[in-house]
């Protein structure tokens, strides 16, 4: 008769005692860890707030990048959506693959593209931000487009409205709060997008940033971390509140 362990009988104690040497091996580093970790905290912090002075012609930029591109963006999305609507289904594969491929490449490689091809600076990050945030938006518009109820519209324009105000008081609002939570969603991402194109010189922070990265100033790159992660935030909220009041 097998009077051994039953199979997978020594899982259980092969995993106590692996767990028991790992412990036991985190305890004699810990104090090193720490040690480590104490050095690390000391070449990070306290952040210097002098670099944000320094930079706020960067920031400036950024922020001119990040709203400029979010309604080119818009516009874009909006162009593009009524040109894939009207043209038949054929020829609006184009557009759609056009849109298609500026959503996959993120903003930072358009961004690169449009350097390398010689148009740097505040305009390369611009029209980066533009180009990914048309990609993302038109869906949008086109999904709001297609969930409309056109019955309203048409019983303005029966009773004598044009077909501009039927769009206008019928139309359009039922649009609207889809239309403002992709946007709320866009103006953050472009923010995100903002801060970092200037890592290949499409303006903005990103080149502050690089530059303090590069140089090993850490306290510097933990003021800018800070800030950029305080703007996010605030344009998160806001987004979150404006959405709220018009769904």
């Amino acid at each position: 008769m097998n009077r051994g362990l039953p199979a997978g009988g020594f899982l259980a104690p092969a995993l106590v005692v692996g767990l028991s040497l790992a412990l036991a091996g985190a305890w004699a580093l810990w104090p090193e860890a720490l040690a480590n970790l104490g050095r690390a905290a000391g070449r990070v912090l306290p952040p210097d707030p002098a670099v944000l002075a320094r930079s706020m012609p960067e920031m400036a930029e950024t922020v001119l990048i990040v709203l400029g591109g979010t309604a080119l963006a818009a516009a874009g999305a909006a162009l593009a959506a009524a040109g894939v609507m009207a043209l038949p289904a054929p020829l609006a594969v184009l557009p759609r693959l056009a849109l298609a491929l500026a959503r996959a490449l993120p903003a930072i490689v358009l961004a690169g593209l449009i350097v390398a091809a010689g148009w740097g600076g505040a305009p390369a990050g611009l029209a980066a931000i533009a180009l990914h945030g048309a990609g993302r938006l038109a869906p949008d518009w086109l999904a709001a487009a297609a969930a409309i109820d056109r019955a309203p519209a048409r019983a303005l324009i029966g009773a004598g409205a044009s077909a501009l105000q039927g769009f206008r008081h019928a139309d359009w609002p039922q649009m609207l709060p889809r239309l403002v939570r992709g946007h709320a969603d866009a103006l953050a991402r472009a923010l995100r997008d903002g801060l970092v194109v200037g890592l290949v010189g499409a303006g903005g922070i990103g080149g502050p940033l690089f530059d303090a990265i590069a140089a090993g100033a850490l306290r510097e790159v933990s003021a800018l971390a800070l800030a950029a992660l305080a703007a996010l935030l605030v344009v998160e909220a806001a987004g979150r509140r404006l959405a709220r009041r018009l769904g």
